[in-house]
């Protein structure tokens, strides 16, 4: 994706489409790309089924009803008319990421009981939620980013790293424990949470601190 904006945006008036013939359901842009001294073009192979399936479908579902050449032009007028619509739209190519994984949580490409848990969130949690896992494809998955997801995206609570085994984590939430708020929490963990990592959650008991006196009030908290 990130070649075909960037080639795109240099050179848009001289760049031909063509839809690829081999390409995978994952990507846009196919490494395919060549150019043409004779006609000064750039000739770039995308998949455009990727984000325009309903458009392009009917273009190339009937073998022989229009020549090869005719839909080629057709496809190359219309990729040129759809790129300069997200242009002006203003979507980034990071904005545009956010909003594919928003997408695939939505569509259950997560799993089932991700998708569950990510239509129980509000607007906004969903944009987090796809934001974040943005930034984990970028830096990689840690404790910290985990941390940052799960406080940002609940709305609530704070995380803890124990010291004597820091790969276990502690989350204080001060809610009542309730089962939409538990979904919500297991969707970050398996969406966030490093493979070597644990967490366990505390409700509205929060567990004692050594020296933190208003922790050590009994009959509230928890044992740990």
């Amino acid at each position: 994706m990130n070649t075909m904006w960037e080639m795109y945006l240099k050179s848009k008036e001289n760049i031909r489409f063509h839809q690829a013939e081999i390409f995978s359901p994952y990507y846009e842009q196919i490494p395919v790309c060549s150019k043409n001294a004779l006609k000064n073009t750039i000739e770039m192979e995308v998949n455009g089924f990727y984000r325009y399936e309903t458009i392009f479908a009917p273009l190339f579902e009937n073998e022989g009803a229009m020549e090869d050449e005719i839909k080629e032009t057709i496809f190359d007028i219309f990729m040129h008319y759809l790129m300069e619509l997200d242009l002006k739209s203003g979507i980034t190519k990071e904005e545009y990421q956010i909003r594919k994984k928003m997408q695939q949580l939505s569509q259950g490409e997560y799993g089932q009981e991700a998708k569950k848990a990510y239509l129980l969130l509000t607007k906004e949690q969903q944009y987090q939620t796809g934001r974040y896992l943005q930034t984990q494809e970028k830096v990689g998955a840690s404790a910290e980013l985990f941390a940052k997801a799960l406080v940002h995206i609940s709305g609530m609570g704070v995380v803890y790293k124990n010291k004597v085994t820091p790969e276990k984590l502690l989350f204080y939430t001060g809610k009542e424990e309730h089962s939409s708020l538990k979904q919500v929490i297991s969707l970050i963990e398996h969406l966030f949470l490093p493979f070597n990592y644990s967490l366990r959650i505390f409700w509205q008991e929060h567990f004692g601190v050594f020296g933190k006196r208003n922790t050590m009030e009994l009959g509230y908290i928890e044992l740990f």
